[in-house]
Parts: structure tokens; sequence; C-alpha cells
């Protein structure tokens, strides 16, 4: 191979520092997917700004060894300078730290191997039409066999004794990192779950096992073997084990919000409620997929935040801006928030949904002769009357002053009809107290099938109301259903 001359020289010199700081990415792509193929990711770290450091730093070296470049310094010579060479001293100073962290010459040259394919790689795609692509490639080559050559001198110079020295700190170093993790790790409060691709648990910190277990556990309990270290009796391990068991398994609820088996799929959070030794949890739960350099997944961490108390908070506000307050009834917006998807629900289940209208008859005359709380013990009366012949499915709300109003899931008009009579007749038949004072009342009712095409909670029982202005103007104290309005048949 001839030496690059003149203008060719520049002009190739000048490429090579184009293609290097304008690639990349292109070039953690291509050298992540050699080391990901080859399977010398599991020997590395698995964070992606540790090789974005490694493949700048190398592509820097080469830039600044390009730029400082004559043109007979391409080639070795026997007593090859490596003091001032950019590349060479990012060689050795490369040999250093892999070499302190136990990384053998042959694994740490045979990944080099691998980085030398990607950059030549690149010089073959971007450059293919180039009349100087051999130059180029000639040039890329020469580089990295230097980088080899000082690699290797730098290696092969250190004292047995200074290698020992260097392992040594490192091991330090890393038992130290690894104890501050862990410390972190244990020291959430909130309880925190390693998980692996078939979501079985490979670490659980502090907070996690004394939630599973009802045990005081101590930090690092799980990781270091809880027998082993904290003493605890065999009972401990035979029915309390946390790891390598799934998560699911150990929190069923989790399953329809996890599934069976983890993925590369995005975050998983939500609300779930949770019995874990027999008393009940709200929890957050927050799931992030763990993901190595190449891309693949690498397990999950599962966070669970206990928010018991502000559900139980939203449980009774909802309780009381669904209820109405003094017959215990659901309101008007308790029966808009069901019906609707009680609608849709009958419509995909082809089955029938009524709807019945009830109003208590000459009410007012209730509140002028025997006073308004007289009026608010029938109110109360009826509503209890109601509740106890209705099913734990169907919703019963009072929306208006005596106005009430059944949703009968599964029910046809016919039966709605009978359950209304009986409802009628229950109401009739019952005497209200209040002080010294006994009333008796009767109810009117309209009955009807559920509007499907309707938008409002009016549209949606128009029929039924219908019905029961019908049952008004025939004489009170009596059923109609809206079937009958159309037959034209008597009420």
């Amino acid at each position: 191979m001839t030496h690059p001359q003149g203008d060719e020289f520049a002009l190739c010199r000048a490429t090579i520092i184009s293609l290097l700081r304008d690639n990349e990415d292109w070039l953690m792509r291509r050298i992540l997917d050699y080391a990901h193929r080859q399977d010398y990711t599991q020997y590395t770290s698995t964070m992606m700004c540790a090789w974005q450091a490694s493949i700048a730093g190398l592509s820097e070296a080469l830039i600044k060894g390009a730029q400082e470049q004559t043109r007979s310094s391409i080639e070795f010579t026997p007593n090859q300078d490596f003091i001032h060479d950019a590349l060479a001293h990012f060689a050795v100073e490369e040999a250093i730290l892999h070499r302190k962290r136990g990384i053998k010459p042959g694994m740490f040259l045979s990944l080099l191997k691998y980085y030398r394919q990607a950059y030549t790689d690149l010089v073959d795609e971007r450059c293919a039409d180039s009349p100087h692509i051999k130059t180029l490639r000639h040039f890329v080559l020469k580089r990295f066999d230097l980088l080899e050559i000082a690699l290797v001198t730098e290696w092969n110079s250190t004292p047995m004794d200074k290698v020992v020295d260097e392992l040594s700190t490192t091991n330090r170093k890393l038992t130290n990192e690894k104890n501050f993790y862990l410390t972190a790790f244990e020291s959430l409060g909130t309880p925190a779950f390693l998980l692996d691709h078939e979501l079985e648990v490979t670490d659980a910190n502090q907070a996690a096992v004394s939630l599973l277990t009802g045990m005081n556990a101590r930090a690092g309990e799980v990781y270091y073997d809880a027998a082993a270290i904290t003493g605890h009796d065999q009972d401990f391990v035979s029915e309390n084990v946390i790891l390598n068991r799934p998560v699911t398994e150990l929190m069923p609820e989790l399953t329809d919000f996890i599934g069976k088996r983890c993925d590369t799929e995005a975050q998983k959070s939500g609300d779930v409620s949770m019995t874990i030794r027999d008393e009940d949890y709200d929890f957050f739960f927050d799931q992030h997929p763990l993901q190595d350099i190449s891309g693949q997944f690498a397990g999950s961490i599962m966070f669970l935040k206990d928010i018991s108390d502000r559900k139980a908070v939203e449980r009774r506000l909802k309780a009381i801006a669904d209820k109405d307050p003094l017959t215990g009834a659901g309101n008007r917006r308790a029966l808009e928030s069901v019906i609707k998807s009680e609608l849709s629900r009958a419509h995909r289940h082809d089955e029938p949904l009524s709807v019945a209208i009830l109003d208590i008859d000459w009410f007012k005359s209730v509140n002028d002769n025997y006073g308004h709380l007289m009026g608010d013990r029938v109110l109360i009366d009826i509503a209890k009357l109601c509740k106890d012949l209705i099913r734990p499915y169907d919703t019963f709300a009072r929306i208006g002053g005596e106005e009430f109003a059944l949703l009968l899931p599964k029910t046809s008009v016919p039966e709605a009809e009978r359950l209304a009579e009986r409802l009628r007749q229950r109401v009739a038949e019952h005497t209200t107290q209040a002080g010294e004072n006994r009333v008796q009342v009767t109810i009117s009712i309209g009955v009807a099938l559920l509007a499907k095409g309707a938008k409002t909670l009016e549209e949606m029982i128009e029929s039924a109301d219908r019905a029961l202005y019908c049952a008004k103007l025939d004489g009170r104290n009596r059923v109609v259903t809206f079937e009958q309005l159309r037959s034209n048949k008597p009420a």
C-alpha cells in the first residue's frame, strides 16, 4: 500500500474526521449490534452512557490523531513512540481502566475487533462510491492496529503485584457501590420488587418483606439470606418465602393488570385493591421495564404505594355524593352514572332493561296537615320498603321531592309491572308514624323499557314518566305501563 500523497491525503483525513463526527449514533447502533450478537453484553456495563462514553472517546482520539497525522506516520516504525500519539494514549488509558476491572486482554481485544469492524463498516457504507475508499479503509485499519499495539504493550508491561493491587482496589470500590445502592433500595419506604421475565421476584426491599410477611424485616434480609443473617427460625423461610415466586402468586390481584409474563411493553401503572394477610389495602402500583444497553428486556422493577387512606376518603365522599341524605337511596347523580352503563350492557347481551318511576300520591297534603317531619318519615319508610323488595343489582334512587326511580336489569316490562304492583300494595298497607301522628299513603307507578337511543336521563325515562302521568290521571294508587298506553288498554 502506498502512502496517500498530497491532496489525496488531506482529502482522506478530512473525510475521516467528518465521518466520525457525523455518525456517532450509527456507530453506537452497529457496535451494540455486534456486541449483542456475540454475547459480549453479558460482561459489560448495562448503562448506555458507559458505551456512549467509550465510543465518543475512541472517535475523538481517532479525530485528534487524524488532525495530527502526517503522511509518514500512518505506518509503524521499530521504535514507535506511543507517548505523544493521541490514539495510543487513549489505548493506554483504556487498558489501565479495563485491567483494573479484571477484564482479560483476550476478551478486550476480541471485543475491540468488533469496534474495528464497525468503523470499517462505516467507511464501506458511507464512502462506497469514493475513489479513495481503499485509502480510507487502510487509514482506519492502521489506526486500529496502532490502538491494539499500544494496548497490549501497556497491559504486558504492568507488574503482577500492581495488577493485584488494582483488582483489590476495584473490588473494594464495587463492594462499596453495591452496598450503597442496596442501602438505597432497602431504605425506600415504598415496597419495591425486582422481577424477572416470568415475573418472579429476584429481590424485594425491607418494606416489601414487611408488607407480605407481617414481620419486622431487617434491611437486606432477602438479599443476604433471611435464615442465616437474621436468625429467623425455619418457619420464616418455609412459610414466608418471597424470592423465586411469581409476584402474581404472592399478590393475585395484580394478574389482571400485569399479566403472567413481563415483556418490553411500556410502563404499567394503576390503582389496585388487595387483601394481604386478611387486611384490605389500596395501592398505586408502578411497574417499569428494565432494558440492557442492547435494548433487550432485563426484567422490571415494581413499586406499591399505599393509598388506602386516600381511597377510603374518596369512597366516603363518593357515597355522600351519590346518596340522598334523607332516605339513603341513590340520587340523580348515582342514577345517571349507572343507567348508561346498564343500558350498554343490556344492548350487548340483548337483555331487557326496565325502569319504573313512582310518585307519592297527595304528598303535599301530608306536609300541610302533619308537618315536614311526617313528610320526611313517609319518604324514609317508602325508601326502606322499596330497598327491601329489590334485588342487589337493581338501582333505587330519589330523583325529585317525592319521586323515585327503579332501574331493573334483566327485567321485562311484565316482570317490572309485577314488582311495581307488589311495592304499591306494600306501601298502601303500611302505616307511618311520627310522634303521635299516624298516616297511610299510596303511590302511583309508571313502567317502561329504557329508551336505547336517548342521551339525557329525562329522555331515557320519558316513557315511564308518561305512564306515571297516566296513572295519576286515572285516579292514582295504580301501576301503568307504557305498553298499555301504546295498545290503548285500560289502565
